[in-house]
């Protein structure tokens, strides 16, 4: 996949062990888009997060929080609408410039969900394309993906061991 894809991938149905090893195979930088960093579940909150994904080679923290990309509206029946996406367009162009970046959001389908606005938002200003993970994680992961209208996402109906090898 190209530097300028931005990946998108939502935890609910998932292991931190399966973002763990997107964040670890891609080597990118983790950026947190939910309005809150917070979350009933320990393990999805922001520090459990940062402690997750660690630091690059250099020492820079994996987890970013940009809350310029959050949904305003992500506890009530409102509109999707991004808080500040100029602003989490900004924040989120100096990390593309170094490594991937996957956008992280608790929503289990990107189809519904705000990461899918704030991927194209960001993908548009940097002339990128966007890919959304599956939400477990395997070895093959991008044998599950189908391209559809210039974003690849997981094909529907397809099961993870369809494209295990025996």
């Amino acid at each position: 996949m190209p530097a300028d894809t931005i990946f998108t991938y939502g935890y609910t149905g998932a292991t931190p062990a399966d973002l763990a090893a997107y964040v670890g195979e891609l080597d990118a930088y983790l950026i947190d888009i939910r309005f809150s960093p917070l979350s009933r579940v320990p393990h999805w909150r922001q520090d459990a997060l940062r402690v997750l994904v660690g630091t690059t080679e250099h020492g820079r923290a994996r987890y970013r929080w940009v809350q310029g990309l959050g949904n305003v509206n992500y506890n009530t029946d409102g509109p999707m609408r991004l808080y500040a996406p100029d602003e989490g367009v900004q924040d989120i162009v100096r990390y593309v410039a170094a490594r991937p970046v996957i956008l992280l959001c608790g929503c289990k389908d990107w189809r519904t969900c705000h990461r899918r606005e704030a991927a194209t938002v960001v993908a548009a200003a940097l002339d990128g394309s966007v890919t959304h993970l599956p939400g477990r994680y395997w070895t093959n992961w991008r044998a599950g993906l189908s391209r559809v209208d210039g974003v690849w996402s997981p094909t529907p109906g397809w099961r993870l061991g369809e494209a295990v090898a025996p």
